[in-house]
């Protein structure tokens, strides 16, 4: 039997994004010189996941979302660092 199509399921099946993501996260925090704590990432999903939700809603554009999360986070973990820069870094 010949094919014509095949698709692959790449989220969570090929690729380990939350592993990718953890990661990523940690790195951040070390090169802004920010002693990583492994709670870290769960305020984070939860925050980011807020945001996603007003943006559904049309509540809030990606931008700010991408900056916002970051920005709440350090708040919350009590860092003065540029959220922009964070964000960008991330």
């Amino acid at each position: 039997m010949k094919y014509k199509w095949l698709l692959f399921d790449l989220d969570g099946t090929l690729f380990d994004y939350d592993k990718g993501e953890e990661a990523s996260f940690k790195k951040t925090f070390d090169d802004f010189g920010i002693n990583y704590k492994t709670e870290f990432l769960s305020i984070y999903i939860s925050i980011n996941k807020e945001l996603w939700k007003k943006f559904e809603l049309g509540q809030i554009e990606v931008e700010k979302l991408k900056v916002e999360r970051f920005e709440l986070l350090l708040i919350k973990i009590g860092h003065a660092v540029n959220s922009v820069k964070f964000s960008n870094e991330y």
